[in-house]
């Protein structure tokens, strides 16, 4: 008989232990949300998690002028979300998805900010079509 109540007693510590980790489990599925959440910008989405976002462009019929970054506009931001200290080229195509050129990618400052390009030649009917991950320290967004 003692044994049973030894084993129960082993049995009880090891359902303690159990429950305790299931509930930090639980509270680091909380902290590290891990399911995508998407926003909408014009010609661009932006999915994002606790501990990554990518941004995927999708812009056509583009006219781009050399050099000209102001008005090389690519898509723009949904108006809650501010994206800052971004670095990335991307490749200009023709409408039929034929690479031509290299970009830079300029992200202006502000919630939902315009995304140009600037590119070494000018290019009409231009299609830019990229994703690429967005530091996590680098995307903000306002919750409404």
């Amino acid at each position: 008989m003692g044994q049973t109540q030894g084993g129960s007693a082993g049995n009880l510590e090891l359902l303690e232990k159990i429950k305790e980790q299931q509930a930090e489990i639980e509270a680091l599925k909380e902290k590290f949300d891990l399911t995508y959440k998407r926003i909408e910008g014009t010609n661009c989405v932006i999915l994002y998690n606790s501990i990554s976002a990518t941004l995927a462009i999708r812009s056509s019929g583009l006219t781009i002028e050399s050099g000209n970054v102001d008005t090389n506009i690519i898509c723009k931001l949904p108006n809650n979300v501010k994206i800052s200290n971004i670095s990335r080229t991307t490749t200009v195509m023709t409408s039929a998805w034929v690479p031509t050129d290299i970009a830079n990618i300029n992200v202006e400052e502000g919630f939902g900010a315009n995304i140009s390009v600037r590119c070494a030649n000018s290019r009409t009917n231009a299609v830019i079509v990229d994703f690429f991950e967005i530091p996590i320290g680098s995307l903000e967004i306002q919750q409404n």
